[in-house]
């Protein structure tokens, strides 16, 4: 996988997937949104003409016989008669009809006289203004209804992408984490999960909405604009665009030079904060009066600082409106002067149609230049999110791998290097486990041992050396098999969400109730898993009942002596365990001790002395190797790392004082 910036939009969206999630119906419904957006500025400036005539239409004695002929085709009652030759024919409540016949040769108004000739309601003033603001409701409410399904369908194709980000994620998760070590590489997949995904799926709203919504929108109003007059259109355009540029980049100014003034602000805010700790220096040496001194310099400039910052975004922002208001001015004279004059005037609805054109067109292209900002928005997630899908998981099942067969002899570490971002933990390591014993892996490093106990499932791979499982190398044996007979149990493993039985059979349906129950029971786990509220039954989990460290463990031990494997890892909890849970888990180790092969990275002492062989690691290498009484006797190292782990007081912190 690459991880192109450039075209990691192309990769979350591709045209073809974008089209078949919903991108059709979000463009089919910016299509209706711009559509009956111009229906309503058009049928607006049809109400605004017809008011402004109070339904009086004055026909010129030039037009007085083709207006006749035209009302004589309406077959309608009450025709006004002809008036006498070289006098003007007047009308006082003709509706729309005086609208319809001064706009007739206009493009956009064509449709209107033969309406008005077919239905005689609207040649009436009140019925004409009850049809306009009927049809001006019904425009609206579909105006409505499709911003909403386009808002509707560009979050769905959103929640889509990133719920697909989210699937390809888990899987790498799956594939990538069980080599996490410290636990700490789980942090930057969970950002990615959650910030970085949501981050795409809010560029992908803007972006889809956006760009159908206000693009065809604007698209739509230019054409009618520059059909309807494109002298004046072009007229106008050129300080529209001049006042709106003016404005933005008087507004990003202004942004500009707040944050600068505010990072200024900064470094005396660290200043003053800083006077805030050395009240002991300044009342030993008797200095209140120096530092008083200097507090208020520093506070009156840190006011300044902040202050003079928002004055000049003011004054930035201000005088931008104030020069793109001139700008608007200077258009709206340019119509109204084409309005004054006297060879071709411009008519009333003309004016209001160009002014209120521009005055739709302007936050239309607010919307579009912000485009590139979500754009860069989806690239730059989207870019982390590739870039961590690309990378190979460190183990792999090798061409031609074979079944495992459980141990029955040994398992054997031989020269077995391990390498962690450019850290040795483990060098030269050998160590021979005999099938069937209790071993720790103990170290003043605590990676070191886990780095051990993770190589025998496979679930990190070494640098160098191999790890022969009685005799047979694991590298060439399968993952399942291996994984199946060699279980780890993590001391800080959460529970699943799911009921407590789910936790213990993972849902495989292979495990009956009753092996679970039993296996429960090996693990001490029974007593407390009947007195939760629903027993087997009861959700656990982020949604579910928590459980305390000690149960958690237990339902882990639960979990592994269910698939009654050759070898169990058991990596105890750091939590401090109450007495009765120590001593239940005692009782579990002598359970399945006779079963298998237990090594344990141990956190309590009395885990150690039970093992029949205690391994200390040092500078990746065996240090000392034997039982934990004979160790105690011959090796400072070791008496040493029980000092430093065990001790009364290695928990002991001073209390602060009030």
């Amino acid at each position: 996988m690459t991880s192109n910036p450039s075209n990691a939009y192309h990769r979350i969206l591709p045209r073809r997937t974008w089209w078949r999630r919903g991108g059709w119906a979000v463009a089919l419904w910016s299509l209706v949104s711009g559509l009956t957006l111009c229906g309503l500025l058009l049928i607006a400036t049809v109400l605004v003409d017809a008011a402004s005539r109070h339904g009086r239409l004055t026909v010129p004695p030039d037009e007085v016989e083709s207006f006749v002929a035209f009302l004589e085709e309406t077959n309608a009652p009450g025709l006004p008669t002809a008036p006498a030759a070289g006098e003007s024919l007047v009308m006082q409540n003709s509706g729309l009809l005086a609208t319809a016949w001064m706009h007739r040769d206009q493009v956009f108004y064509r449709w209107l006289l033969p309406l008005t000739q077919r239905m005689a309601f609207l040649r009436d003033n009140s019925t004409a203004l009850f049809a306009v603001i009927v049809v001006l409701t019904l425009l609206s409410l579909i105006h409505v209804a499709a911003l909403a399904r386009i808002r509707a369908r560009g979050m769905r194709v959103a929640v889509q992408v990133s719920a697909h980000l989210r699937e390809l994620l888990h899987r790498q998760v799956l594939r990538m984490g069980t080599s996490d070590l410290s636990d700490q590489e789980q942090q930057r997949p969970l950002e990615l999960f959650t910030k970085e995904v949501d981050q795409v799926r809010d560029g992908v709203y803007a972006w889809v909405t956006r760009s159908a919504r206000d693009g065809v929108t604007f698209l739509l109003l230019t054409v009618m604009l520059f059909v309807l007059d494109w002298r004046l259109a072009l007229q106008c355009s050129v300080p529209v665009a001049i006042a709106w540029w003016i404005y933005n980049r008087g507004r990003e100014r202004g942004l500009e030079r707040r944050r600068l003034a505010e990072s200024k602000a900064e470094s005396e805010l660290r200043l003053l904060a800083e006077s805030l700790k050395k009240a002991r220096l300044v009342r030993g040496y008797g200095m209140e009066d120096f530092e008083h001194e200097r507090f208020e310099t520093h506070l009156q400039r840190f006011t300044r600082d902040v202050a003079g910052g928002l004055r000049r975004q003011g004054w930035s922002r201000a005088g931008a409106v104030a020069i793109a208001i001139l700008f608007v001015f200077l258009s709206v004279y340019l119509v109204m002067a084409r309005g004054l004059t006297p060879t071709s005037p411009v008519a009333i609805s003309t004016a209001l149609f160009v002014l209120g054109t521009f005055a739709l067109l302007a936050p239309l292209a607010d919307s579009l230049w912000g485009l590139p900002a979500a754009y860069e928005q989806i690239n730059r997630s989207g870019e982390r999110i590739f870039r961590y899908l690309a990378q190979i998981p460190e183990v792999g099942q090798a061409v031609g791998a074979k079944f495992q067969e459980p141990v029955s002899k040994s398992i054997i570490f031989e020269s077995v290097d391990y390498t962690r971002n450019g850290r040795e933990i483990l060098k030269n390591f050998d160590l021979r486990i005999p099938a069937g014993t209790v071993t720790a892996l103990v170290s003043l490093d605590p990676l070191a041992p886990k780095a051990a106990g993770y190589l025998l499932p496979r679930f990190i791979e070494p640098t160098a050396g191999r790890i022969l499982f009685d005799s047979e190398d694991v590298a060439w044996g399968t993952l399942e098999s291996i994984r199946a007979e060699t279980i780890l149990i993590g001391g800080s493993d959460p529970c699943f969400t799911g009921t407590a039985l789910e936790n213990i059979t993972c849902g495989d349906p292979r495990y009956s109730t009753q092996a679970a129950i039993d296996a429960a029971k090996r693990a001490h786990a029974h007593n407390f898993i009947q007195k939760l509220s629903q027993g087997y039954e009861t959700a656990l989990g982020e949604h579910g009942e928590q459980l305390d460290a000690g149960q958690a463990f237990r339902l882990s031990l639960a979990r592994a002596i269910l698939r009654n494997p050759a070898v169990m890892i058991i990596e105890e909890p750091a939590a401090t365990l109450d007495d009765d849970t120590k001593a239940l888990l005692d009782d579990t180790y002598n359970r399945i001790a006779r079963d298998c092969t237990l090594i344990f990275l141990p956190s309590r002492l009395s885990t150690v002395r039970r093992c029949d062989q205690v391994a200390l690691i040092h500078d990746g290498r065996i240090e000392s190797l034997g039982p934990h009484a004979e160790l105690v006797n011959r090796s400072d190292l070791y008496r040493h790392w029980e000092y430093v782990t065990f001790n009364t007081f290695r928990h002991f912190e001073p209390q602060p004082t009030s």
